[in-house]
């Protein structure tokens, strides 16, 4: 049986990286960690039996000494070779009814369907990163015998837009499979999404509804709470502010097994915002006059990655299957752009796809990308209902 005295907890924060440029920051990871640490001792987990890595942004280093206090050590660097030995490592040298961790920061999903978790000193020549599907699967074996019980939760994007390439891998050591792991997984979004950060809030919206939830529990004698169920109101929530155009993410949880030790699989009580759908499953967009047309070519044009012939092509083969299939990639700036736009805006959420994967791969918030964007959610305030509620 699971007790507070005996849970071990890793938590992992990562605002900024080592190459900023390329890489965004966030703000709101370090918030959450900071906020899990308190439901954790709020929950009579041990100071002691807390471990914190931080890469936060300077003007969160206050947040940084709070968990400090709160667990009488300081947050160590959210590098790859400290959390590296913190996970493959010491972690199997200790015993814990229950093994907790918790990570916000940036991720994707390789080619190959895997998801990966960026280091804090990751830079695009060198993508430093947690392959999560394996480091999930080596803590389903006797390697992590010593950790019976895990809750696994991952604030982070599940899209595949960060880069086409697959990394070298560093692979955790896998060992013989172990049918009596108890693991559970909390995702904040399906593959293919998003997961949203307010940096206005700090926080992660995942996090936010999940922390609400927990701490909303009146009884606090059970330890682990009934998670499945907390997991499902979490769903419902989302189901909510997906109507009100809040989000499109959708959190799941995968079931290794579960407390009983019944062998489970996937739920989701709510089907992924991403889910394929006909073109005409939406209301059609309106149609452009000539004069919005040019204004917005001329607009996408500024912008160094839409005039480069390579990077256009990098950033039509990021989206959507569906959409990069039907636009013309061959030709001049001019053709390909209108091509890109006019296709795009044929798919639910296609322009702001187009916008997030061209800011995403190489405009990184360009004066260029911000003048693109004001203009044309202003201009098409219906197709961004998440930047204009």
């Amino acid at each position: 049986m699971a007790e507070p005295s005996t849970t071990q907890a890793i938590l992992v924060g990562i605002e900024r990286y080592a190459d900023s440029n390329a890489i965004p920051d966030l703000n709101g990871p370090v918030n959450d960690v900071y906020r899990f640490c308190q439901w954790l001792r709020y929950r009579n987990v041990p100071p002691e039996n807390i471990s914190v890595f931080a890469s936060p942004l300077d003007r969160n280093t206050g947040i940084v000494d709070e968990i400090t206090s709160l667990i009488n050590s300081k947050p160590l660097e959210a590098t790859k070779d400290i959390i590296n030995k913190a996970l493959r490592e010491e972690v199997r040298k200790k015993t814990a009814s229950l093994f907790f961790l918790f990570w916000s920061g940036h991720g994707w999903i390789v080619p190959q369907g895997d998801r990966r978790l960026i280091y804090a000193d990751a830079t695009m020549e060198d993508l430093k990163n947690l392959n999560l599907t394996a480091q999930l699967n080596a803590m389903q074996t006797d390697l992590y015998n010593n950790l019976p019980r895990q809750l696994l939760i991952f604030d982070a994007c599940a899209n595949s837009q960060l880069l086409k390439i697959t990394p070298p891998d560093d692979l955790p050591p896998i060992g013989k499979h172990l049918p009596s792991q108890q693991q559970m997984v909390m995702l904040a979004a399906n593959p293919g999404e998003y997961a949203i950060n307010k940096g206005d809030e700090q926080t992660g919206i995942f996090s936010r509804e999940l922390l609400n939830e927990l701490n909303s529990l009146k009884d606090t004698e059970i330890w682990p709470p009934d998670l499945e169920s907390v997991m499902q109101s979490v769903q419902r929530k989302f189901i909510k502010l997906r109507e009100d155009k809040q989000t499109r993410q959708t959190p799941s949880y995968l079931l290794y097994q579960d407390w009983s030790g019944n062998r489970k699989e996937r739920f989701s009580e709510i089907e992924p915002a991403t889910k394929t759908g006909k073109r005409d499953s939406f209301p059609l967009p309106r149609n452009l006059t000539i004069q919005e047309l040019g204004l917005l070519r001329d607009l996408f044009l500024q912008c160094q990655s839409m005039q480069d012939p390579q990077s256009r092509k990098d950033i039509i083969l990021n989206l959507r299957k569906e959409i990069a299939n039907n636009i013309i990639m061959e030709g001049n700036a001019n053709s390909v752009v209108l091509s890109a736009i006019k296709t795009s805006r044929g798919y639910s959420g296609g322009l702001a796809e187009l916008l997030d994967v061209i800011d995403m791969l190489y405009e990184n918030d360009s004066v260029a990308m911000q003048n693109l964007r004001k203009a044309t959610i202003q201009m098409l305030p219906e197709e961004f209902p998440l930047e204009c509620c």
